[in-house]
């Protein structure tokens, strides 16, 4: 953490920009522990000004999730359809997958910022699995915002008491999901062909949807 902040300290605002943008774009970097090292250093030194801080981190987080977004877009799904069998990832889970991102990829996109993990991926499968465009702008923007404002003005005004839970919760949150995402797993497993039928039905009604109606008129 000491190095973080020396770091962050030297370069500014940019620094905590970037550094959340590379978490957000996918990359293994300590996106959450940046935020409160830089905002603990602006609460203690007064060298930096918070809300110049909350600006750096939610733009970071933003656009680091938008590019994100459109690079899986571009290659997530055939990178997926090409080598995903090797770790389990079949083309008929991703049409399952496509539809859950459909309907319920907003909620995914707006918690994934505060578990570690899969902040890293979230706007990457957004795009992969075809989430619009619109909703997921909304709803990584939202989430930008509310993580920003936690940490950064949290670790602010609340330094110490911060950095004491901020590691138990993120640790807590990841294990909660990750044993809801093994469950959901194993009980899709266990229904997966039916799951599929349905997947493959409602994609193709909603593609159908936004397909421009054509005809003659008698």
């Amino acid at each position: 953490m000491e190095s973080i902040t020396h770091w962050l300290a030297s370069h500014g605002y940019l620094a905590v920009g970037t550094t959340i943008a590379l978490e957000s774009l996918g990359l293994p970097v300590p996106g959450e522990a940046a935020v409160i090292a830089i905002s603990a250093y602006a609460a203690t030194t007064h060298r930096l000004d918070i809300w110049w801080v909350f600006v750096a981190c939610t733009a970071g987080a933003a656009l680091g999730g938008t590019a994100g977004y459109l690079i899986g877009r571009k290659l997530g799904y055939w990178l997926l359809l090409r080598y995903g069998r090797y770790i389990g990832i079949t083309e008929r889970r991703m049409r399952i997958a496509q539809l859950l991102f459909r309907r319920f990829g907003g909620p995914i996109v707006f918690f994934a910022r505060f578990v570690a993990i899969f902040r890293s991926l979230a706007a990457l499968f957004a795009g992969a699995y075809r989430m619009g465009w619109l909703r997921f702008t909304i709803f990584n923007i939202a989430g930008a915002i509310i993580w920003s404002a936690v940490f950064g003005f949290g670790t602010f005004y609340f330094a110490n008491e911060v950095k004491r839970w901020s590691g138990t919760v993120t640790l807590g949150a990841g294990i909660v999901a990750g044993i809801a995402i093994i469950g959901g797993l194993i009980w899709t497993h266990g229904h997966e062909g039916e799951f599929e039928e349905r997947a493959k039905d409602a994609l193709e009604a909603e593609d159908g949807k936004r397909k421009p109606q054509t005809g003659t008129a008698g």
